[in-house]
């Protein structure tokens, strides 16, 4: 009996290599589709850390500016990219590990070259010493910063002052913030906060 050899069971070179090109084309596809993932996942991340990083810095001066007290040698003072005020503050004891509650300086101020925010606290009477004021870095990739001070009019309105050299304190601070969200700062993210100084 012959057989016919066209009618064997097989793959033609045409259908092999029509195979392969719709392989590499799902496989491209899904390719980039994975590596858009891993960018958007990344984003996301950068962003969010960022954007706490930011949250826990606007918390952690609030909880600061509550503990503010009146005290005569350490006034407070502000601009628009700095803010100084006395507040108690935590101290431990070099001889142990007690830790108890002073009077300190606490001094915010933002450096536009290397867009980060500084800090320092230093317990009194140290903290009238100009040299013992050792400024750490809070926050970084920090875009702008903006403090403003507030005072109430005879209408109960605020009046708001980008300088405080007054006596005293302001009843409130405005700060407003711009951090970036990515490597290069095409996005990024503001913040603005209202604090109230307790009446003491």
């Amino acid at each position: 009996m012959h057989k016919n050899l066209w009618t064997k069971k097989g793959f033609t070179l045409l259908e092999l290599l029509v195979a392969i090109f719709i392989i590499s084309i799902v496989g491209t596809v899904a390719l980039t589709l994975f590596s858009k993932g891993i960018n958007i996942w990344e984003d996301v991340r950068f962003r969010t850390s960022r954007e706490y990083e930011t949250i826990l810095f606007l918390e952690g001066l609030d909880k600061e500016l509550r503990n503010y007290v009146n005290f005569s040698e350490i006034g407070f003072s502000g601009k628009g990219e700095s803010i100084c005020f006395p507040a108690l503050i935590n101290v431990q004891r070099e001889d142990s590990d007690y830790i108890q509650n002073v009077i300190g300086c606490i001094n915010y101020r933002f450096d536009r070259d290397k867009m980060a925010i500084y800090k320092s606290k230093v317990s009194y009477p140290e903290s009238i010493q100009e040299s013992s004021s050792a400024f750490y870095r809070i926050l970084e990739r920090v875009k702008s910063l903006n403090f403003e001070y507030g005072v109430l009019d005879k209408q109960g309105e605020f009046k708001w002052s980008s300088l405080w050299k007054k006596k005293g304190k302001p009843k409130a601070v405005r700060i407003r913030i711009e951090v970036g969200v990515d490597e290069d700062f095409r996005n990024t993210c503001e913040f603005e906060r209202t604090f109230y100084i307790p009446i003491i």
